[in-house]
């Protein structure tokens, strides 16, 4: 496979837009902060060219998507969020991703499991002579969130990039043939990348003084970043380390009673909106079961019916419905007394045990290898895959129409179940009538069944709240 350093951007260009084939390989490297990319190196029929130095980024990356888009050409790569996030910081905007195919996702539905482009069975399906000893050099750095690629020798990361786009190459069509029948799985991962690769660009305001005053040391686990000059911080989140297809951060187990005055508004009149759709993975059980449920706080409600606090009945029944025998029969009965949940429960659980394969709302495929595993945790994947596909659209389509209509007001973080804005004081009542609509005239949201209503709280920073009143 011949290798171009020479080329300019303008002739690797006319290269693409030449091509006889309706595909491209990329590899992109970029900073730790992917603002500044080090290395692009794409494969074009049979030919990779590589660049060092992008001398206007905004002008190739522009006429890069628009030669894509006109000629149909897929961009196979490793990664759709990480190329969206250094693209989005050298191009204002980017709306169109259906040309895109990212082999991380893909690898991941196929196998169940986290998946490195370099993996034992990748090398295998691709039967290429590669170097061993630079194939477990670029596995020690996999486990980086975002590397620093500038620290590598050049000759070396010439090398690594051009092994990436050799394996995309030979793996591509194994892949792809896994996935035909995942299109809506593969559609939501691609719109997810875009608008979470946003959201991770927006970063979170940082009260510094706050943050000196806890100690960056007992904080620093919950971020990607953090810019002390600019008093902000920055989240990361994979699609890829769950078997439910469940985002993973290392920011959802932040402490918001210990350490939420650390987070406030970048606006000087703004507000910390939080957004919890209550006992979502409850209610999305209800309703594949087709058991009605009208109340907006189900757990509440049983609460009230046996004078226990919320907290103990929530546990109780999030034990019970994923399968746990270690539960509180007070709780347990008073909720097959009003929701009849056992034997519609264990009718799904030995339809999804004996298929040993579970196919979401939105036809992801999970697979079980046993029948204990299945017994296990086939009714908790199934319900955290559907109820993940449905937060993660929502959020989605949150950043879509706060940009769509200017708003000043963004999405900062989620965690699970809840979205987390920074909003402008004057925009606080209309993003509550956004959530209101979603609530009752969002398809996605619509059910015979039950009712998804969120919980809006609002506050200076993430420890101190108020719920809205309008």
């Amino acid at each position: 496979m011949p290798i171009h350093l020479n080329y300019s951007e303008i002739e690797i260009l006319e290269k693409i837009n030449s091509s006889r084939n309706n595909y491209i390989c990329i590899s992109i490297k970029s900073n730790q902060y992917t603002n500044l990319v080090v290395r692009f190196a794409i494969l074009v029929e049979d030919d990779t060219y590589i660049l060092y130095d992008i001398k206007n980024p905004a002008y190739f990356f522009r006429e890069l998507l628009t030669i894509v888009y006109k000629k149909s050409i897929t961009i196979y790569l490793y990664d759709l969020k990480y190329f969206f996030k250094t693209l989005l910081k050298n191009i204002e905007k980017l709306d169109i991703i259906s040309n895109f195919s990212d082999i991380r996702i893909q690898l991941y539905n196929a196998l169940g499991r986290h998946v490195s482009l370099l993996d034992d069975l990748i090398i295998s399906i691709a039967k290429q002579p590669f170097d061993k000893k630079l194939i477990e050099f670029y596995e020690n750095l996999f486990g980086f969130r975002q590397f620093s690629w500038q620290l590598i020798d050049h000759s070396l990361l010439d090398k690594l990039v051009v092994l990436e786009l050799n394996c995309l190459r030979y793996v591509k069509d194994v892949i792809e043939t896994k996935i035909e029948n995942e299109k809506d799985y593969r559609k939501i991962t691609q719109t997810a990348s875009l608008f979470y690769a946003k959201l991770e660009n927006t970063g979170i305001s940082i009260d510094v003084d706050e943050v000196d005053r806890y100690g960056y040391e007992n904080i620093k686990r919950y971020f990607n970043e953090y810019h002390k000059g600019d008093s902000t911080a920055f989240v990361f989140y994979e699609f890829d380390k769950t078997s439910t297809g469940r985002l993973s951060s290392s920011f959802h187990p932040f402490q918001k009673n210990k350490f939420g005055s650390i987070i406030k508004s970048k606006f000087k009149d703004g507000e910390l909106m939080c957004v919890d759709w209550q006992c979502f993975e409850f209610k999305v059980l209800l309703h594949r079961l087709q058991i009605e449920c009208k109340e907006a706080d189900p757990y509440q409600y049983i609460a009230d019916k046996i004078n226990y606090d919320r907290e103990k009945t929530k546990n109780n029944i999030i034990k019970y419905m994923y399968g746990s025998v270690l539960v509180d029969d007070v709780v347990i009965d008073e909720l097959e007394k009003r929701f009849a949940l056992k034997s519609k429960l264990i009718l799904e659980k030995e339809r999804l045990i004996n298929n040993r394969t579970v196919k979401t709302s939105y036809n992801k495929t999970i697979q079980f290898k046993t029948e204990s595993d299945a017994q296990s945790k086939s009714i908790n994947n199934i319900t955290q895959s559907d109820a993940s596909f449905l937060i993660t659209s929502l959020v989605c389509k949150l950043i879509w129409f706060l940009e769509e209509f200017k708003y000043e007001s963004k999405v900062i973080a989620t965690v699970y179940d809840e979205i987390i804005l920074d909003a402008k004081e004057k925009e606080v009542d209309s993003l509550c009538n956004i959530f209101k609509y979603f609530s009752e005239e969002d398809p996605m949201l619509k059910s015979n069944y039950v009712v998804f209503t969120p919980s809006i709280k609002i506050g200076k920073n993430l420890r101190e709240f108020e719920t809205w009143q309008q």
